[in-house]
């Protein structure tokens, strides 16, 4: 069985993007799944000034559980028409991580989501697959999830995908991988 990876580019303390990993994780039956949040890691902002004192620990740790996983699903906000800075500080950090090169992505499959309040998001998507290819991934494949409010319920503590046809969109993106 594959290890999926659930990760949220958002730092926000309600973020959306998150609630729509945690929902989604239900619906990843053929994978074992870690969800991971990124919000809880320690890691200033790149620069390779900070190289010279080392590699956060945070980094490193992070660069160890994405390489015990097969497939990477992450959901990126769009902010201005990009994905945020903190997720983008996340992915220079990882390509900083000494190993054989900056390719961290080159044996992983990727899922790039998004999801919004209302219908934007596309050019996250294309900027987030833009860098993991750079990256090294060869397998990427992605999905919006429009109006997030209509489409997610809370349901006790956890989120819940309430959209039938999303949740079978989201299935069948998935389930050749």
């Amino acid at each position: 069985m594959k290890k999926a990876l659930l990760i949220s580019g958002s730092n926000s303390q309600k973020s959306i993007n998150f609630q729509l990993i945690c929902a989604l994780e239900p619906l990843c039956e053929r994978f074992e799944t870690t969800l991971f949040d990124l919000r809880k890691l320690d890691l200033p902002l790149y620069n390779v000034d900070h190289e010279i004192h080392g590699i956060p620990e945070a980094a490193q740790e992070l660069r160890t559980v994405f390489e015990a996983h097969d497939v990477i699903i992450m959901s990126v906000p769009e902010f201005n028409g990009s994905m945020p800075a903190f997720f983008k500080n996340v992915l220079d950090w990882l390509s900083r991580v000494e190993a054989p090169d900056y390719r961290y992505f080159s044996d992983k499959i990727v899922v790039v989501l998004n999801t919004s309040p209302g219908t934007g998001g596309d050019i996250a998507i294309r900027h987030s697959r833009d860098i993991v290819e750079k990256l090294g991934c060869t397998e990427v494949v992605s999905m919006h999830f429009p109006k997030f409010y209509h489409a997610v319920a809370q349901e006790g503590d956890r989120p819940v995908l309430k959209d039938s046809q999303l949740a079978e969109a989201f299935r069948e993106l998935i389930k050749d991988l």
